[in-house]
Parts: C-alpha cells; structure tokens; sequence
C-alpha cells in the first residue's frame, strides 16, 4: 500500500493511525530493539574490519620484511583485494553504531519529554535531527570532551556517511580518527545504564 504524506490525509485517516505512531515512538522498547539491532549489525562489521585491518598489517610487514615494493599504479587483487575491502567496513561500521546511538538517545527524549509529540501525529522538529551531541544535551547526558568529538564524527557518519561525500564542502569532516570501536561500544552501554536503566525505572 502505497503511503500518504500527512499533508494530504484526511483527518480521520490521521485520527486511525495515531496510536500506532505513539506506540512505535513513545515506547521505549521500540526504540531499544531498533538501537539493539543497529549495534549487533554494527560488531558483525567491526569483527569483519578487525580481522582485516590485522591481514594488511600482516601483509603490510611481509612485505617490509622482503623488500617487496609496489611502483607505478597498482591495483590490488585476490585476497590483497579482501583485506583492503574488509578494511573499509570501518565506514559502515560508524554509520550502524551512529544510528543505534540515535536511537537510543531520541527513544529516552520521547517516552520522558510527551511534548516532542506534536498532536500525536508527529516529531516536533527540535528532535527530527540526527546530530547527536544535540540529542545526548537534549536528554541532560553529560559529555567529555572526547565523546563530543566521537558523536560529532558519528554525526558525519549519520548524515552523509552512505554516499561518497558531504552535500557541501562544509560537511568535509575534521581530521578526528576514527573511534575505537571500543569507545563506542562503553558510550552505548553508558547511556542505556544512565536513561533507560535508571531513569525511566524511577
């Protein structure tokens, strides 16, 4: 069934699905399950990245070691190719781990701040962002200066991080590395313990 903007729905139409949305967006089990997923699909890439980020170094000091150059252009091929594709999963990596992150924040705003819903038929447009620093202050989740700059990198991840590049040269990210995974994966942990698993039991 095709789907209708809101703008053009009948009121009673609007009135049907209303508490369909306010259960998928005030819930905050629908919120975990999503922010979950998004994370679990994010380690089965990281594992992919470590193992093949460890055969390029591998390949890397091999290399070194026999004195084996590569002059003029070069493509890589075989299992060469693998290591450096499997290398890249970082990208992908970030993306997945910036939305579970997302997701996690925006469903704490919403089950404890009702006001985001606007008429029970819509995000108010203070939380339909993705910048996560934003979304981390919006839900009173203290930050060290480390983890502003690996949310803001995820931020960059979130909004443009599928396609090649940023929609203006703006976007062009710092040069912050990338996070260590493991960083990410404390700060995940961290904000369910600190929003869901004491907050919202109070």
């Amino acid at each position: 069934m095709a789907t209708q903007k809101l703008s053009t729905m009948t009121q009673a139409q609007r009135d049907a699905l209303k508490p369909t949305f306010m259960a998928l967006n005030t819930w905050p089990n629908s919120w975990l399950e999503a922010a979950c997923r998004h994370m679990r699909a994010a380690n089965i890439l990281r594992d992919v990245y470590v193992k093949g980020e460890e055969r390029k170094m591998q390949r890397l000091e091999r290399d070194i070691e026999l004195n084996i150059r590569h002059d003029g252009p070069w493509t890589p091929e075989g299992e060469e190719l693998q290591e450096m594709l499997d290398a890249d999963l970082i990208w992908d990596y970030c993306l997945l781990a910036g939305y579970a992150i997302e997701c996690m924040l925006k469903g704490y705003c919403l089950a404890s701040k009702p006001d985001l819903i606007v008429n029970r038929e819509e995000m108010h447009k203070s939380i339909a962002v993705h910048k996560l620093v934003t979304l981390a202050s919006m839900c009173d989740l203290p930050l060290s200066a480390e983890e502003n700059k690996m949310l803001s990198f995820l931020t960059d991840q979130i909004e443009w991080g599928k396609y090649p590049g940023p929609k203006d040269v703006s976007g062009i990210p710092s040069s912050y590395p990338f996070p260590l995974p493991e960083h990410v994966e404390a700060f995940f942990n961290r904000t369910y313990t600190e929003l869901y698993d004491t907050s919202l039991d109070e």
